[in-house]
């Protein structure tokens, strides 16, 4: 681990310990991915409700430089349009996470009213604006990782693959990881590696735009007809300004 250029995991310096985790009551057991158990969990005292991410064996994983990044970045997110870390938990035997409460995600709902889909589109890039002014990427765009939270805000989740580009090795920040739905050809096609992962960050997020809106991926000829003759100009143009083939003539999240 010491060629990697970036700061020691003993100086990470997690979220401020407000809740004791022996306080968590676990409630249900919502899902798996990444290596973590999900469970929906209610802070006793106050009766707030959380999810908490738990991760077994992590003796094992210390020096797992993956792990390393992703508590760094977890550490350092803080904004409203993401799914904030509450609190962080190190046992011998595992780590636990403890994250905001959100409902459901967007994936499997058809939303076709453009200016519901503006106000999704202005949310979640509000929260992709915040990674990548920080150099973070996220890597796993989909209508999966976009969730409600209790006062109906869109949030961005699922930050198991994100990277920090200034700390990194060129070669892991740069690898294909993700669903390969939420893909450029550009970035399938690049072998192993891609030089601009913040790009397809915008490719993922065009494609989960275009399958809000259809109820389903874009990828059979009905479903790209009925947006081709069905979206509005500005909207099409919206997505097609995400879906340039070349990631660096892809719009920013600024657009």
């Amino acid at each position: 681990m010491a060629n990697f250029d970036y700061p020691p995991f003993n100086q990470i310096h997690p979220p401020p310990q407000e809740i004791d985790f022996l306080e968590l009551e676990r409630q249900l057991l919502i899902g798996h991915g990444y290596g973590y158990e999900f469970h929906h969990v209610i802070h006793t005292p106050t009766a707030q409700p959380y999810i908490l991410a738990v991760k077994y064996g992590f003796r094992e994983r210390l020096e797992d430089f993956m792990l390393q990044n992703e508590i760094r970045f977890l550490c350092l997110m803080d904004h409203r349009n993401l799914v904030n870390c509450h609190g962080i938990s190190f046992t011998e035997y595992e780590i636990q996470l403890l994250f905001e409460f959100y409902t459901d995600n967007l994936h499997g709902i058809r939303i076709n009213k453009e200016h519901i889909l503006s106000i999704i589109a202005k949310q979640i890039l509000g929260g992709l604006r915040w990674l990548h002014s920080y150099g973070f990427a996220h890597r796993n765009i989909s209508p999966y990782n976009f969730v409600i939270d209790l006062r109906g805000n869109l949030k961005l989740k699922g930050f198991g693959l994100s990277t920090e580009l200034m700390w990194v090795l060129p070669k892991y920040s740069r690898m294909n990881v993700g669903w390969s739905l939420y893909k450029s050809h550009w970035y399938l096609s690049n072998h192993l590696y891609s030089d601009d992962v913040l790009g397809e960050d915008i490719w993922g997020f065009g494609i989960s735009m275009m399958e809000i809106y259809l109820g389903g991926p874009p990828y059979d000829y009905d479903r790209v007809s009925e947006f081709k003759n069905n979206a509005s100009w500005a909207f099409q143009d919206f997505v097609d300004c995400c879906l340039e083939y070349l990631p660096w003539k892809r719009s920013s999240e600024e657009c």
